[in-house]
């Protein structure tokens, strides 16, 4: 998958691999992100109460959930610290010291999701992950015509507007019409040029 553009700014959010993970749905992805913000908004004090009780079942609990959230729209640095919390909570050793690796890495992310949503009507912010969704759906409809996959079609209707960003007016219908022709490597040319002009 391509790197999502830089411009997107989503501190320890890896924009590319949440899009890849939800299969390209932007929508999708920014009501997750959107979910994870709203819910994990007081997860750091919790952890740091339940570490100074000692309610290290509880705190294990709350690292999983927060470890598989994170997974869910691409934040791998929080994961792995919460991954590392959980596990130093259930064994009731090392805490303090994985507690501090998670407090920084889960701010940022909270803190860069609350920057994005209190500005979500910035039409700037939602262009670029709508390109980041765009660039995904290409890379994927690459993917399926190197391998001359059935699924093209299909495939092709589903993200068609996605690709409406990233493509002419004129290589859109030259793409179109060589994909229900199944022309794929003649598609494929016209999905190679637009790589070039975006990548």
């Amino acid at each position: 998958m391509p790197s999502a553009p830089a411009e997107v700014q989503l501190p320890g959010v890896d924009t590319a691999q949440g899009l890849h993970l939800v299969g390209g749905d932007g929508a999708f992805y920014l009501k997750l992100l959107e979910r994870f913000w709203r819910s994990h908004q007081g997860t750091a004090q919790a952890c740091s109460a339940e570490a100074a009780a000692g309610d290290w079942p509880a705190l294990a609990h709350r690292a999983h959930s927060l470890r598989g959230s994170a997974a869910s729209v691409g934040a791998q640095a929080l994961r792995e610290a919460a991954e590392a919390l959980e596990l130093a909570a259930s064994r009731q050793a090392d805490v303090p010291v994985a507690l501090a690796a998670l407090l920084p890495a889960l701010d940022t992310v909270v803190q860069g999701l609350e920057q994005f949503f209190a500005g979500r009507h910035d039409p700037d912010q939602v262009l670029l992950l709508n390109k980041a969704e765009a660039m995904a759906a290409q890379a994927q409809l690459v993917v399926l015509l190197d391998d001359f996959s059935g699924d093209v079609p299909d495939f092709f209707e589903q993200v068609r507007p996605s690709l409406a960003q990233l493509l002419t007016a004129s290589a859109m219908q030259d793409l179109a019409g060589h994909i229900e022709r199944y022309e794929f490597q003649a598609a494929r040319a016209v999905l190679a040029g637009a790589l070039c002009k975006n990548g």
